[in-house]
């Protein structure tokens, strides 16, 4: 480590403080020792400098060093890389946002813990929440992970509407970007009916990509089973049922 610093010493006195330098420093550092620069003072240290000179990808692993240390600062830096079009910047900033509704969400936001809690918390259902705007920023800039959220936040109608249409889009874009879940989900709505026009032909080449990409198994529900139509009926009956499943 001490060999690595004085490297980085003479690379910043050589560059004046390139911030391209310094983050390429600060990766180097964190890979040196850690898997995640949460553990890494001496790589914060270089990512800070890069990041007060506006490196974007310094800035958002600034802002991930201080999740779990200081949630406001991890607020304030990766916003700054999100703000550069920095999409996993925009994707954590986020979810930063969504598990902290209390400190950085608006009155919209707050509403998912009246949900949880009971709590009768009013607010504006038109206005969507700020974090639901940073994960798709985040997906129209390439992330992979961010159409999967969109899909389920608006699968559960906690914050906003449910929709199914949008889920069942969102899905289909995440499959398209490569997210295995998204795959995975999407041969289930086709089966189902979920957002799309039911079609088993769809569900099926779905679960084949799925199969491909790795996936061992789909467990199916009792609902395509027996005379399962209703929760009081053919409970534990697992003779298929020609109807839903006839190939």
């Amino acid at each position: 480590a001490g060999v690595l610093a004085l490297c980085v010493a003479l690379a910043v006195l050589l560059t004046g403080g390139d911030s391209g330098k310094l983050m390429e420093q600060g990766l180097a550092a964190y890979h040196s020792q850690y898997h995640g620069a949460a553990d890494n003072e001496q790589a914060r240290e270089y990512f800070e400098k890069a990041a007060k000179k506006g490196d974007a990808t310094s800035q958002r692993e600034l802002g991930l060093y201080y999740v779990a240390k200081d949630k406001k600062k991890a607020y304030k830096w990766l916003l700054k890389a999100a703000e550069q079009n920095d999409a996993p910047a925009q994707y954590h900033l986020a979810t930063l946002i969504e598990n902290n509704p209390y400190q950085f969400g608006s009155e919209t936001s707050t509403a998912i813990i009246g949900a949880l809690t009971g709590r009768n918390i009013s607010y504006n259902t038109n206005d969507s929440p700020e974090y639901i705007k940073w994960y798709e920023k985040s997906m129209e800039n390439g992330d992979v992970d961010a159409p999967y959220d969109l899909a389920y936040i608006y699968s559960d109608g906690v914050i906003v509407e449910k929709d199914e249409k949008k889920y069942a889009s969102y899905l289909i874009r995440g499959d398209q970007v490569g997210n295995i879940d998204a795959t995975i989900d999407l041969a289930i709505a086709y089966m189902n009916g979920e957002g799309v026009e039911k079609d088993e032909t769809q569900g099926y080449l779905y679960m084949k990509k799925a199969a491909e990409a790795g996936v061992e198994l789909f467990v199916m529900d009792d609902g395509w089973f027996g005379d399962r139509t209703a929760d009081t009926k053919s409970l534990g009956d697992w003779t298929p049922n020609k109807k839903k499943l006839p190939d």
